[in-house]
């Protein structure tokens, strides 16, 4: 028995020490690369831009977030009502931007969305279908961000002609990841092969993990059986993609900025997709890089290029620290979720 304990308690402190060195990874890639932007920067030109700014755009770009924050709340609620979860809107709106503003303070690219597991329990709502909800959220935002990269990629490559060779590149890695879309809609299709993995999991001696997860994604594939809300959460997901470029427009022309619909078009998807991967704090370090070398490609400086970045992160962040302020003194007490609990 004492074995046993002992063997747990090791694989515990394996476990979060595995967890201590990813962080710590993640925070040297984004200081890393924060260190090799700034150097491309010019301090005074950086000062002088910011201090042309027309605030007035500013404002435009808050309520571009705001709008934002409408639609992925809206998509959310769409797909809780499809589970018959009914929570009042402004509920989630405070939900899901106190959700959006952890990922700057928690070391983890899921923190966000654990929080909204969390307080969905709160309202006795099955982790199951919280998980279920999040899932195709994140699906379904993925494969819209694709598509959209992919037309961006493609305005790309016929603007920035000479590009060719680093753009390709790109083009690859956008095609392999739908690939795997593609891959994954056939086998939610599939109903023999969900068959036999459904044997396969209620068969003896299997781990209780395993009929968990094969749980939530039984609630993921439920969702095909509600083919309008599919498509509407779809629709208004690609219409969101959209909202960052109107974003950038603005800022670009707030700072004084010269570039065009078009190439905004063409780079800002890409910039977005690439500040999704998994090996930074937050995307830190690397949307900034992003930034400097996509926009080079269109004739803007590194010190714009990283204005744009950094004015795009503060008033998002300044949008939602409202939010986050009134749940904190609405919630004195907080608890720690526990995902493993009524799943």
């Amino acid at each position: 028995m004492n074995e046993e304990v002992t063997e747990s308690e090791q694989g515990e402190t394996g476990k979060r020490s595995d967890k201590r060195l990813s962080n710590a990874l993640r925070l040297f890639i984004s200081a890393a690369l924060i260190v090799v932007v700034l150097t491309l920067v010019d301090s005074k030109e950086f000062v002088r831009a910011a201090a042309n700014v027309k605030p007035l755009y500013l404002l435009i770009v808050i309520a571009l977030v705001m709008i934002d924050r409408v639609i992925v709340v809206h998509k959310w609620n769409l797909l809780l009502v499809s589970k018959k979860v009914q929570i009042s809107f402004p509920k989630l709106f405070s939900i899901y931007s106190v959700a959006s503003i952890s990922g700057f303070v928690l070391p983890t690219t899921v923190g966000g969305d654990l929080f909204r597991i969390f307080r969905l329990s709160q309202f006795n709502v099955s982790k199951r279908v919280s998980i279920a909800s999040i899932t195709v959220e994140r699906v379904l935002g993925f494969v819209s961000m694709l598509l959209i990269a992919g037309i961006g990629l493609g305005i790309s490559l016929y603007l920035l002609s000479e590009r060719y060779e680093q753009l390709i590149k790109i083009f690859w890695v956008l095609g392999a990841a739908m690939f795997g879309c593609v891959f994954l809609f056939f086998l939610v299709r599939h109903e023999s092969l969900n068959e036999q993995l459904e044997k396969f999991v209620s068969g003896t001696g299997r781990s209780k993990l395993a009929a968990k997860l094969h749980g939530v994604y039984a609630q993921c594939r439920d969702y095909r059986n509600d083919g309008v809300t599919l498509l509407k959460v779809s629709i208004y997901t690609l219409v969101r993609q959209t909202v960052p470029i109107f974003m950038t427009l603005v800022l670009a022309v707030a700072f004084g900025i010269d570039a065009s619909m078009l190439e905004l078009f063409a780079i800002v998807p890409i910039i977005i997709l690439g500040s999704r991967l998994p090996i930074s704090m937050d995307g830190i370090g690397v949307q900034e890089g992003l930034y400097v070398v996509m926009f080079g490609f269109i004739g803007v400086s590194a010190t714009e290029a990283l204005l744009l970045s950094l004015a795009f992160r503060v008033l998002v962040l300044v949008t939602l620290v409202p939010f986050a302020v009134q749940y904190i003194v609405m919630h004195k007490k907080t608890v720690k979720p526990e995902l493993d609990n009524n799943l």
